[in-house]
């Protein structure tokens, strides 16, 4: 198995269904977008952290208490109208993201979380490999 089917198979067990928005980051690998096209998803692009080049956990905050609404027990693009399924961070050039906002359901709703680890070798947060 490789990086771009484990994203594949973590999106349909996380119930990502056509049609769906998953949130990303704009600096990713091209097997992230892939991945979501699979399953007929559409990315939602993030801009990064300029300290760990993961997403901004700022920006995401922001995106989502302006851009989405809550709507029968999911996170609702208020744009497309389309339901936000997923969020998917990643760890880049070895540096880890800043994961511990994702974790928040107030953040993120009720948005399943799935972490693309495929740059994840050197990681390293409070001097701790991850």
């Amino acid at each position: 198995m490789n990086g771009t089917a484990a994203l594949h198979m973590a999106l349909i067990v996380a119930g990502v269904r056509p049609g769906d928005e998953v949130i990303s980051q704009a600096l990713t690998f091209v097997a992230t977008c892939n991945a979501l096209s699979y399953v007929n998803a559409r990315p939602v692009f993030m801009d990064v952290d300029k300290e760990t080049m993961g997403m901004s956990p700022v920006i995401l905050r922001r995106w989502l208490e302006t851009n989405t609404r809550r709507e029968g027990g999911e996170t609702i693009n208020r744009e497309t109208g389309a339901r936000v399924a997923a969020c998917v961070p990643m760890h880049t050039f070895g540096l880890p993201c800043r994961r511990e906002p994702y974790w928040h359901r107030r953040h993120t709703g009720h948005a399943k979380l799935q972490r693309q680890q495929g740059h994840h070798h050197r990681r390293r947060r409070n001097d701790r490999h991850r």
